[in-house]
């Protein structure tokens, strides 16, 4: 099993720790939760701060301030997810639907998040060019309804899905014909 090596952000990256890749995504995973907090809360104050401007000085300044509030929302909740977890997020009916852009470690396997952004990950739309090559594990979420037909063309090497539910939930999931890749999901 390959490691990946954490820097610390006190220490400037100098020295580090090396993780499992399990723990190097939990990692990130929780780094990026933590971010994701924080801009609501921040993002909130802002609004909050749009508001009083809005009633006691000028409402145009305020709606001003509201708009540049959802820019940077927007703006970094989307930097920071591709940066901390390499996924693309977009909201579905049920939940959401992410798509692997890049890769954060030079390791043999990719996972999904059940959960982020405070909802559940339900589809697999696909993983970009180049960001599959090697990759012979994917571990999937019990909280997935839908995997895209072409969404795991580009893991030619793909041998292994690890699905986090019953074998009664994998059945459940739309998908495409996975043949010649093995399925595991949890036993009941």
């Amino acid at each position: 099993m390959k490691k990946e090596r954490i820097s610390s952000a006190t220490d400037g990256g100098a020295e580090g720790v090396t993780l499992s890749a399990q723990d190097a995504y939990a990692a990130r995973l929780r780094g990026f939760e933590n971010f994701y907090l924080f801009l609501v809360v921040g993002c909130g104050v802002l609004c909050a701060v749009a508001i009083l401007i809005a009633v006691y000085y000028k409402v145009s300044v305020g709606v001003l301030a509201a708009v540049l509030t959802a820019l940077i929302y927007r703006y970094f909740l989307g930097d920071e997810l591709k940066k901390q977890l390499g996924l693309t997020a977009c909201r579905v009916s049920d939940g959401l639907a992410v798509r692997v852009v890049r890769r954060n470690a030079d390791t043999e396997e990719l996972r999904l998040p059940a959960r982020l952004l405070w909802l559940d990950v339900t589809e697999l739309t696909g993983i970009e060019d180049g960001q599959g090559e090697g990759v012979t594990a994917l571990y999937l979420p019990a909280t997935l309804k839908r995997i895209a037909e072409d969404a795991l063309a580009n893991c030619p090497s793909l041998q292994t899905l690890y699905f986090d539910g019953t074998p009664e939930e994998w059945d459940a999931v739309q998908k495409p014909e996975l043949s010649g890749i093995e399925m595991i999901a949890k036993e009941v």
